[in-house]
């Protein structure tokens, strides 16, 4: 882990030097509501390519129908499911938009920082209320996470964006259990307000 978080450092340090000499790139500040996840977010510039930006909002899910589990003796339990959810979320991330320079280059539309990026992001999840809930299985927990991925951002029109995602995690729950997750794929649609 240790390894990994200086990697991360270095990297982002190098990526941010070498994109100082620009003179143009992403945009000053970006304002946005998310509407799928509901969120506010804003985007503040760091250099011409990167940024950093904070999400604060709900996380929203829907389960419907029976889990199975098995543990250690391969003998299966089975567990009726049903709830909606809302989980109180605050996440930070980095971004380096890669290829930004070069689409401002060939004229391409880069409203709204549509382009490629690299992702370092850290956030935190609630507990969360849920509502028609058979079991309470997880409500108490906080879960944090650590993520690092890649995704690219298109805009309709000048006010619509849509972020597209694939991300590996470190996640912690309530800081006593730690896990690597799959690669997870993340889509926002959002709608830029200033």
């Amino acid at each position: 882990m240790k390894a990994l978080s200086l990697t991360l450092i270095a990297c982002l340090f190098v990526i941010t030097a070498a994109a100082q000499n620009a003179t143009e790139g992403v945009e000053k500040k970006i304002t946005k509501i998310n509407a799928l996840y509901p969120s506010f977010e804003q985007e503040f510039r760091l250099s011409p390519v990167t940024t950093w930006s904070y999400r604060a909002g709900f996380n929203i899910s829907l389960a419907y129908g029976d889990f199975y589990s098995y543990d250690n003796s391969f003998f299966g339990s089975t567990s009726h499911v049903e709830y909606f959810e809302f989980l109180p979320t605050a996440e930070v991330n980095y971004r380096w938009y890669y290829r930004l320079l070069k689409r401002q280059e060939k004229g391409r539309k880069t409203i709204n920082n549509s382009a490629g990026y690299f992702f370092a992001e850290a956030d935190v999840v609630t507990p969360g209320i849920k509502l028609q809930t058979v079991n309470n299985d997880g409500l108490h927990d906080v879960i944090s996470g650590i993520y690092a991925g890649w995704g690219f951002r298109r805009t309709i029109g000048k006010k619509i964006t849509i972020d597209l995602n694939l991300r590996y995690s470190l996640l912690m729950r309530n800081v006593e259990e730690t896990a690597f997750s799959n690669i997870i794929p993340g889509f926002k649609v959002g709608y830029r307000i200033k």
